[in-house]
């Protein structure tokens, strides 16, 4: 039992290490400058040219491969690489792959949360009533900020559920999205309580994909107007919904969104070749309060 109990402990430690080195981040992935927002019927925005051209190339040639994704059916025609989605996997690939780790490091870290919240601020969306940033911290709420990284990855990884100590409001993580041109899609739906804010990033260079397949993010309101309040989350078939805008597919594009009682979207049944796949990073704001 206690070589039980201590190889565990090493399990935990190794499994924690390419987290470590991810809490002081100096990096800036990144670009701002092109976002535009729109507010209705949920505050939403969309960057392009969002990573400099040579990283995004890089990042998009060392995708992970298909063979490392569960099949995710109850969330549409999806597949998943994720801290909860065969997670063994995810940590090994992102702890051995330079550009993704690089990437793993500035997508969870407090600077990028940082950068989002200004991101929106200056653009009229105040959310910080829910961030506080570190250097407004006491010492002692500074080491439990950091103390939270560490056992929000570990409770998530082992007791597939979270702790933490204290306060620690918002955490970002990120998963690798899979669907197949053939027929992939993701049903309406509004997002987690959880969720704060969601980021998509394409992941594709733009001879990958044809954006007459589709596979674009839909901007929906449903016919039933007592269906517009979902704080929930259940979702409805297609025919339920109107689409009011659509975000194609476009490379090196990050569409950003925040989760509220009515921000429906999807992906709709993709109608492109078999073997051609809509890869994608979705990064996710979580409030953990």
């Amino acid at each position: 039992m206690t070589n039980d109990k201590h190889r565990r402990s090493d399990e935990i430690l190794q499994a924690v290490q390419p987290r470590v080195m991810l809490l002081e981040t100096k990096i800036a992935m990144f670009n701002y400058k092109s976002s535009k927002f729109e507010y209705l019927p949920f505050p939403r925005g969309v960057i392009d040219n969002v990573i400099a051209e040579q990283t995004y190339s890089l990042l998009v040639k060392e995708f992970p491969p298909i063979n490392l994704f569960l099949f995710k059916p109850s969330l549409g025609n999806k597949y998943s690489l994720s801290s909860m989605n065969n997670p063994d996997a995810y940590f090994k690939f992102i702890r051995e792959n330079k550009a993704w780790n690089t990437f793993y490091n500035y997508a969870t870290s407090e600077k990028f949360i940082d950068e989002i919240f200004d991101l929106l601020k200056n653009n009229n969306i105040d959310l910080s009533a829910f961030n506080q940033k570190k250097q407004n911290l006491s010492f002692k709420q500074k080491i439990i900020f950091q103390i939270n990284h560490l056992l929000g990855y570990v409770s998530e990884k082992f007791l597939k559920s979270r702790i933490r100590m204290g306060k620690r409001p918002i955490r970002a993580r990120f998963e690798f999205q899979i669907h197949p041109a053939d027929g992939g899609y993701i049903t309406p739906h509004t997002d987690s309580p959880r969720k704060l804010i969601t980021i998509v990033l394409t992941m594709h260079s733009g001879a990958e994909w044809d954006i007459s397949w589709g596979g674009g993010t839909e901007v929906q309101v449903p016919i039933d107007e007592k269906n517009n309040f979902n704080h929930i989350n259940y979702s409805l078939p297609f025919d339920k919904l109107n689409t009011i805008q659509v975000y194609d597919f476009n490379s090196n594009q990050a569409l950003i969104f925040l989760k509220t009682f009515n921000s429906w979207h999807c992906v709709k049944p993709i109608n492109g070749p078999q073997g051609a796949f809509r890869r994608s990073i979705v990064i996710n704001l979580e409030d953990l309060n």
